[in-house]
């Protein structure tokens, strides 16, 4: 009898275990591509996904093929996507819902728009800091003080 509680507390004990060790998932992602009308990926547009009851807001840039992917989002909704890269009007897709676990496909097109840049005025002050005499960081040590430092193949000499 005693025999058949020790095999039963085993066998529970394995079953229990691989539980006992895991971790669940608890965030969600989202992912997909941005494109012009004419299907051409938009390179470094800005994607920013903002999680409409908290504010909380989560963001990156495409690659060069278009595609976006964000990780480790707040489960649910809703989600206003907002994308933008210069010379684009600003598109935008509301009322997305995350699932446990799941990516969310969100496919998005940018329309051309005529955007005028103001000019842009570089101001210098001359400062003493920064000076052609000054070409990088100045430490002198002799011989004495590089042989009383301490490295990794040696132990320092006092």
């Amino acid at each position: 009898m005693k025999k058949i509680k020790i095999l039963f507390l085993v066998v529970a004990l394995v079953a229990y275990l691989p539980s006992a060790f895991s971790q669940g998932v608890t965030t969600s992602s989202m992912r997909g591509k941005v494109v012009d009308p004419q299907n051409s990926p938009i390179f470094a547009a800005t994607v920013v996904a903002t999680h409409t009851p908290t504010g909380t807001q989560y963001g990156t840039i495409t690659q060069d093929d278009g595609r976006f992917d964000i990780r480790n989002m707040k489960i649910g909704g809703p989600y206003t996507v907002t994308v933008t890269f210069i010379g684009y009007k600003e598109s935008k897709q509301e009322n997305i819902y995350l699932q446990l676990n799941k990516s969310a496909e969100i496919n998005l097109v940018i329309h051309e728009d005529n955007v005028q840049i103001d000019e842009i005025t570089v101001i210098y002050d001359k400062n003493d800091v920064i000076s052609q005499d000054r070409t990088g960081a100045q430490t002198n040590l002799n011989r004495e003080r590089i042989i009383s430092l301490p490295t990794i193949s040696r132990i320092s000499r006092i």
